[in-house]
């Protein structure tokens, strides 16, 4: 999440570069595409945010060995931990549903931690014609669900020039459409003058709301 949104917001503050976003080929979306892999490997978390999520981590393993600490066998204490994750982050079903029970904890893990994040950011999508959520691919799929997210509230404020300010715009947008309140966002607050440094930690702040909303239902 933070990738892309540091991407598009870079993007904002190209002038020359606003109609070619929106072009035939779509070459933001390459762009924006591209990118991830070089900014996954530079990517240090916001000082704020580095804190918070070790602590939450912490938090989190804490909840699942206190609740698992009677498993006599390596199988039951996956399963434990399995049911402990859904109990967190599985809303509606889906995640159960979708994420069977795998023999590696992590895949358990990852199936519904990317599972549950990429399918809240792709029903936020207005456009029903965008890639449907893989659940055999839960990571890559999350990422493009929030490829699609951050390229959708750019194009709409890019759209028949309707935004004085694509950059002011945006980052209303995408905080409006990810439920970011004011107090959600404080960590950010020192960052408004570093556009890249603002938009990852606006993709902090809504990935650790979410974990930590799970976390504490955990």
């Amino acid at each position: 999440m933070a990738f892309a949104i540091v991407m598009v917001l870079a993007a904002c503050q190209q002038p020359g570069e606003r109609t070619s976003s929106v072009a035939k080929n779509d070459p933001l979306a390459d762009a924006l595409a591209s990118a991830e892999e070089e900014a996954a490997r530079d990517y240090q978390p916001t000082p704020a945010y580095k804190i918070k999520v070790k602590d939450l981590m912490v938090k989190m393993t804490d909840r699942m060995l206190t609740a698992c600490i009677d498993a006599t066998t390596e199988a039951e204490m996956s399963e434990c931990f399995r049911e402990r994750q859904l109990a967190g982050f599985d809303r509606d079903g889906t995640l159960r549903s979708k994420c069977k029970p795998q023999a590696d904890v992590s895949d358990n893990f990852k199936c519904i931690i990317f599972g549950g994040v990429g399918n809240d950011v792709h029903s936020k999508l207005v456009d029903k014609a965008a890639a449907p959520f893989d659940w055999t691919a839960p990571e890559q799929s999350a990422r493009l669900a929030i490829r699609q997210l951050v390229l959708e509230q750019l194009r709409d404020c890019l759209s028949s020039g309707s935004a004085s300010d694509p950059f002011d715009c945006f980052t209303t947008r995408i905080t409006t459409v990810l439920e970011l309140s004011d107090h959600d966002l404080e960590p950010c607050a020192e960052y408004m003058d570093d556009d890249s440094k603002f938009g990852q930690c606006v993709g902090e702040s809504y990935i650790y709301k979410y974990m930590n909303a799970g976390v504490a239902r955990m």
